[in-house]
């Protein structure tokens, strides 16, 4: 009886609903979505970073790009070796 159970169960799935699984199967199988890529560092051949990756925060709503606060730019003109008098925006 066991057999017989399985049998017609194995003839539903193979030949009845078939056509239900492979579409089933396409659906999970063809779906799409974006990864976003995190970038690495970059080093010379010394071990020295030549290039950083930096997590950065959304931008608050109302904020201007290149308008960063005094801080921020005394900040980052240290980091690239630029003097405080350069990094003022333009």
């Amino acid at each position: 009886m066991l057999v017989g159970v399985i049998a017609v169960r194995l003839v539903n799935v193979q030949v009845v609903s078939s056509e239900r699984y492979l579409a089933y199967g396409d659906s999970q199988r063809d779906a799409s979505r974006p990864i976003p890529a995190s970038r690495g560092s970059i080093y010379d051949r010394n071990g020295q970073a030549l290039a950083l990756s930096v997590a950065q925060l959304a931008r608050r709503r109302g904020s201007r790009p290149g308008r960063a606060p005094r801080a921020h730019r005394a900040a980052l003109a240290s980091i690239v070796d630029v003097p405080r008098s350069g990094s003022t925006p333009r």
